[in-house]
């Protein structure tokens, strides 16, 4: 999963920013999601914050939206292995020298003259996401099972036992790990609904904590959604682009 953080207060900007990523998107095989501010605020604070997959922020630098400041709440916030900042400088005012200051971030810099190299970054920023997916080995009666962490839709506990149910998009695998055991060895795209279940957040289409109940993206539900659990969640969902009823 890629999730594509745009940052700018001008809607046709917003607009030819995700008409680039669309086209060069097509027909690959990732993920990926579109989280819009408008500038600054606290929602993109709480956002970074968050334990999220790779992120790509785009970043408008105008009248609008200072992205020095963007930057400076994205190096105190953001905690993840891998992102990547692109900055549209319409007015022609940053240089590298600036922006690079005290930041490990990759970012590149682009000028208003230079908008449609956008479409190399995005490229870029597939390649190196195929070089980092992740595969969850386990055994069970002598069969060693590699399972991508992007097909794995949700963990659940059987019934009785310790033993833990692995549901995949094309799949049902048994396996002796604890749901503990599988929430150590998985990362930040999983998350703990239940004391009986962990799901991926990357596979989810909906989320309805009235009906305590998620939708996958192959139309699967998963009932385990415990009351304690559904602030956080509400919180992932709004953060992260996903489609959440009230």
């Amino acid at each position: 999963m890629i999730r594509y953080v745009i940052v700018s207060s001008k809607e046709e900007n917003i607009k030819g920013y995700k008409q680039i990523i669309d086209k060069e998107m097509m027909g690959h095989d990732i993920c990926y999601r579109y989280c819009i501010f408008n500038n600054n605020d606290k929602r993109l604070k709480s956002y970074c914050s968050l334990k999220n997959t790779s992120s790509v922020f785009i970043i408008d630098n105008d009248d609008e939206v200072n992205s020095l400041e963007v930057i400076e709440t994205i190096r105190n916030e953001y905690k993840m292995y891998f992102s990547f900042i692109v900055i549209i400088d319409k007015n022609g005012v940053l240089s590298y020298e600036k922006i690079k200051k005290e930041n490990s971030f990759m970012i590149d810099l682009l000028k208003e003259d230079e908008f449609s190299r956008l479409k190399y970054d995005v490229r870029y920023i597939y390649n190196s996401t195929l070089t980092r997916k992740k595969i969850l080995t386990v055994i069970f009666d002598s069969q060693i099972y590699n399972l991508a962490y992007e097909d794995i839709l949700y963990i659940e506990k059987e019934r009785n036992s310790k033993k833990s149910i692995i549901h995949t998009k094309t799949d049902i695998v048994y396996t002796t790990k604890t749901l503990t055991d599988l929430e150590d060895l998985l990362d930040e795209r999983f998350f703990r609904t239940h004391q009986s279940a962990i799901i991926n957040l990357d596979n989810v289409k909906m989320i309805d904590p009235s009906k305590n109940y998620l939708l996958f993206n192959n139309d699967e539900k998963c009932f385990y959604l415990s009351r304690d659990k559904k602030k956080k969640l509400k919180e992932l969902c709004d953060e992260q682009g996903l489609i959440s009823t009230k």
